[in-house]
């Protein structure tokens, strides 16, 4: 039995790591990161795009909960904490950390922040709320903010003042049902106890079994 259950939990472990994809980065022809994908937010697997513009073009109209990929300042801010520790790092090819505007949409080299809303300014509704990844020259000094980020119809493609902000838009992967991991376990459990079986029941060197039947 204790055979059994080592099987079982190997079997999860084997299927949820390998279900969680590692992060890959998207560069336009200009060598810019304009995406990544495989990205761990909590415990979801996420995409992300780097896009320029308002608040207002790329979310849906920035008005409602809904319209934001997350809806609180703490899930937004895990949100820019995943993206610091796992997408915006120096990399073969693309120091991503310390030259700023090698994404997309940020022209400043000592900094950009990527910002995720995920709320409107109570007191001002045509503010927005969101978390931003600030991502330095100065691997020491990246951090995390929060709270206003400005109003929902500046479009941040425009040069200066906006060349040290963009939007970062997240897409959830599709995380495979429990159920299914659960029927991929079982049927590992069952080959397993298949194999010791036969290797139980293997001839001898005289031809005799070595099952319990005899």
């Amino acid at each position: 039995m204790a055979v059994l259950r080592s099987i079982f939990l190997a079997a999860i472990t084997f299927f949820a790591t390998h279900t969680l994809a590692a992060v890959s980065w998207q560069f336009d022809s200009n060598g810019k990161l304009v995406s990544a994908s495989g990205l761990v937010v909590g415990s979801g697997i996420y995409d992300v795009e780097f896009r320029d513009g308002s608040c207002v073009s790329i979310f849906d109209g920035c008005d409602q909960t809904s319209d934001f990929d997350f809806s609180n300042e703490a899930s937004a801010r895990s949100a820019a904490s995943a993206l610091l520790s796992q997408v915006l790092l120096d990399i073969p090819g693309y120091a991503l950390d310390s030259e700023p505007t090698l994404t997309a949409g940020c022209s400043l080299h000592i900094e950009c922040f990527i910002v995720i809303p995920y709320g409107s300014d109570p007191l001002d509704p045509s503010l927005l709320l969101g978390a931003a990844a600030d991502n330095t020259d100065t691997v020491a000094v990246d951090g995390i903010l929060s709270g206003r980020m400005g109003g929902k119809t500046d479009d941040w493609s425009l040069p200066a003042p906006f060349t040290d902000k963009v939007y970062a838009r997240f897409t959830s992967q599709a995380i495979p049902e429990p159920g299914s991991m659960t029927l991929v376990a079982l049927g590992l459990v069952a080959a397993g106890a298949a194999r010791r079986r036969r290797a139980y029941r293997q001839p001898t060197a005289h031809g005799r079994s070595m099952g319990l039947d005899e």
